[in-house]
């Protein structure tokens, strides 16, 4: 089973090797130590302007049957930022069809399969933390709105 787990991510690695000369590619892969593959995510997104390095590291993880064993954007355990806060929820119930960041995610067994890939593992990260930084824009406009304007004025949904 372990010869199949590397053997899966080589071929994927090869992917990101291979789109090096595709400048349009978001995901460029660096390196691997130990157990743990190192990425660079070079978003393009109005949202998120600074590049990402997510660490995946797959140590007894069974990839591809389960997803990764732990996956950390900057070091911060993504486990961490899928988990919900009142004010995420709120931005959640009322702009979006989440009901919670963590099932709807990869990492959530019931959502994983074998066909999944890293690339998914990263284009799911960039929208997980898009969706983060909007509800900071959503809670910074309505505290402005409240303070200045003293009633309700329709910015939040603009944004």
């Amino acid at each position: 089973m372990h010869g199949y787990n590397t053997r899966r991510i080589d071929n994927e690695i090869k992917t990101f090797l291979l789109s090096d000369d595709n400048e349009d590619d978001p995901y460029r892969y660096l390196e691997k130590i130990n157990t743990n593959y190192y990425f660079i995510i070079q978003p393009q997104s109005i949202y998120i302007n600074n590049e990402i390095l997510v660490t995946i590291n797959f140590d007894n993880s069974n990839y591809p049957f389960r997803p990764p064993k732990q996956i950390l954007i900057r070091g911060i355990d993504y486990m961490k930022l899928l988990t919900s806060n009142n004010i995420i929820q709120k931005f959640l119930d009322k702009f979006t069809t989440i009901t919670c960041l963590c099932c709807s995610t990869l990492m959530c067994r019931n959502n994983w399969s074998p066909h999944k890939k890293i690339r998914d593992l990263l284009d799911e990260i960039v929208k997980i933390i898009s969706i983060r930084k909007r509800v900071v824009e959503y809670v910074f406009a309505k505290n402005i709105t409240e303070k200045y304007f003293g009633f309700y004025l329709p910015i939040i949904e603009f944004i």
